[in-house]
């Protein structure tokens, strides 16, 4: 194993079963991701983003080879994990605070101090005064830093996010990449992104992996230029740098269309 990694795919191979027969979604992969570290995961509906993103969470376990999470072998979901998927599932009777406080009553973690905790994260994302309101009193992007906060506050290691934006307006968009990313920094976290927006993962992440369908396999690697990594994904947009990415990732997703192949997500 890469000395640095958190996160670890080791010739990964997943194979689904049903009662048409069976499906293998991934082969092969090999992945490390390091800590600190924002990946993105990219490629057509079909190549496996969201099940490389389970196989990381521990939902299943894969067919073959290992999912290892700071070099021990993942036998299931871990409390280092943290999920965040596009719809925010807070429940409509419960306030924000005690949605937040949920993944800690699972974990079955609450302190003294977690109320404390609670109502200090969601005014540091963007939140203040929504601790005793309800979900449905709030907007969409407001929603999602509710579902943020309670992901964080159990100060999981690893963030996985599956599409988190994808259902927001463009300019609620652009607040919430540039909220996570900050965030991330500043707590110090690794996140893994799936992604169908090549704009968004080249704005927000450190490296890029696109996916190749049938089965899924990693066609190719970006790494994105220090300089944008260092602002806002804003900023990161306005950079000639920028263009440079998002040409890179076309020329593989074409030579993907070229190649042809199929899967499931």
């Amino acid at each position: 194993m890469t000395q640095t990694a958190i996160l670890e795919l080791q010739q990964v191979t997943h194979v689904y079963v049903h009662s048409k027969g069976a499906f293998t979604a991934v082969e092969n992969i090999d992945l490390q991701v390091a800590p600190g570290e924002f990946l993105a995961l990219v490629g057509p509906s079909g190549c496996g983003k969201t099940t490389v993103l389970n196989l990381l969470a521990g939902l299943f376990l894969p067919t073959v080879g290992a999912v290892l999470l700071e070099g021990e072998k993942v036998a299931g979901p871990s409390p280092k994990v943290g999920y965040m998927l596009q719809q925010d599932y807070l429940f409509p009777w419960r306030t924000i605070q005690n949605n937040t406080l949920l993944g800690l009553e699972i974990q079955k973690t609450l302190q003294s101090n977690s109320i404390d905790k609670a109502v200090k994260l969601l005014d540091e994302l963007g939140l203040p005064g929504t601790a005793q309101r309800y979900s449905y009193e709030l907007s969409g992007g407001m929603r999602q830093r509710a579902a943020l906060a309670r992901t964080l506050v159990t100060e999981p290691q690893v963030l996985l996010l599956d599409e988190p934006f994808s259902a927001l307006d463009f300019h609620i968009k652009l607040q919430l990449e540039e909220l996570v990313k900050s965030t991330l920094r500043r707590l110090g976290k690794t996140a893994v992104l799936v992604t169908h927006d090549l704009q968004e993962a080249a704005a927000m992440c450190d490296r890029i992996i696109v996916l190749q369908p049938g089965p899924g396999r990693i066609h190719s690697e970006i790494v994105v230029p220090d300089a944008m990594r260092q602002v806002s994904p804003q900023m990161a947009r306005s950079m000639p740098q920028f263009l440079e990415v998002l040409e890179q990732l076309t020329a593989a997703l074409q030579s993907i269309d070229t190649e042809g192949g199929g899967g499931v997500e």
